[in-house]
């Protein structure tokens, strides 16, 4: 069985998007090919993920060296491997290395900041183009929500059949590093609307201001706190809330494949791209930069959507339209291709 090699990493300050998506083109190929995850010194919480979906884990030295990172990454890889990139350091020059060993290269790559040699580039935002990127004539390219990189759990979901009658309990993620700290201030500002009753926040143990978090769960309990989360169980609690507030990230397309209103935005600008596409298929209630909303700003926004929630039951519709489930067997098929 053929390796293909997943180089990624994730943790307080880059958070754990780059690995969470991998990890879904992991379960798209795992039935075929041998999978490995190379990643930089782990912590527990990136550890037990992978560990749902291959044990074969690469623990490279931690570095902010990336020329010295190839260095100890190359090491592992043969001509005859499959080699995925996902992050914001896989520049040119990390990718000429890899290229020179002869393995088929693949890059996750929602920046297009820098020349590509990779075999395939990966995008599921919508609207992206080819002439977006920088590449090699060989290049092949999969872009836009047809190879959108879900984890069965959202990929293969049941499109959702309700309506939202009243926006009673709200979902939050923030991402797992959530630098900004917007998990706080949207909730602070929840708490000023009545009628919402219960705000479940996804958080993680590598969110630096998780005692900022705690602290809310005292002052209230509307506030429920949901650890490190599988698939399974996100998948359950996206199906008991009426509506979620997350930024235009995975997070947000595992909530169109469930079927929930939905209020996003972005917290970077590496979340443009998904964020354009949603917009123009209709699935979000645009917050634009998160970043930049005062907790004032979030009540008035909140304010005037509580009495009007059957605006959302149109998105719902829009969000069951969008994502087709077959992406997985359009990126086998890719992989599979890759001589």
């Amino acid at each position: 069985m053929r390796n293909v090699i997943i180089r990624a990493d994730g943790g307080s300050s880059i958070g754990m998007g780059h690995v969470v998506r991998c990890l879904a083109l992991a379960e798209m190929l795992k039935n075929e090919f041998e999978i490995k995850f190379a990643i930089q010194e782990p912590s527990d919480i990136a550890l037990n993920l992978i560990k749902e979906t291959t044990n074969n884990i690469i623990v490279l030295p931690a570095t902010d060296n990336y020329q010295q990172d190839v260095s100890n990454f190359i090491h592992y890889v043969t001509d005859q491997d499959i080699v995925v990139i996902d992050g914001y350091n896989f520049t040119t020059e990390y990718q000429q290395t890899l290229k020179n060993k002869g393995c088929k290269l693949v890059a996750i790559d929602d920046l297009h900041a820098w020349h590509q040699l990779a075999d395939v580039i990966i995008n599921h935002a919508s609207g992206i183009q080819e002439n977006d990127y920088s590449a090699e004539k060989y290049t092949q390219f999969c872009l836009g929500l047809n190879y959108v990189l879900l984890r069965p759990e959202f990929l293969n979901a049941k499109k959702s059949t309700r309506k939202i009658i009243q926006l009673k309990k709200v979902f939050i993620s923030m991402g797992a590093a959530d630098i900004g700290n917007n998990t706080k201030k949207i909730t602070e500002a929840l708490l000023f609307i009545d009628s919402i009753q219960e705000i479940n926040l996804m958080v993680s143990g590598i969110n630096p201001h998780i005692k900022d978090i705690e602290r809310l769960m005292l002052i209230s309990n509307k506030v429920k706190t949901h650890y490190n989360l599988s698939a399974k169980e996100l998948s359950v609690l996206l199906n008991k809330c009426d509506v979620a507030i997350c930024p235009a990230s995975s997070i947000a397309l595992e909530s169109c494949a469930i079927g929930i209103g939905l209020i996003s935005g972005y917290t970077a600008e590496n979340q443009l791209g998904n964020l354009n596409g949603l917009i123009k298929h209709k699935t979000l209630i645009n917050f634009d930069n998160i970043n930049q909303l005062s907790i004032k700003e979030i009540i008035q926004k909140m304010e005037r959507l509580i009495p009007y929630p059957s605006v959302f039951n149109e998105l719902i519709e829009n969000q069951k339209r969008m994502i087709d489930g077959k992406s997985s067997e359009r990126l086998l098929n890719i992989f599979k291709s890759l001589n």
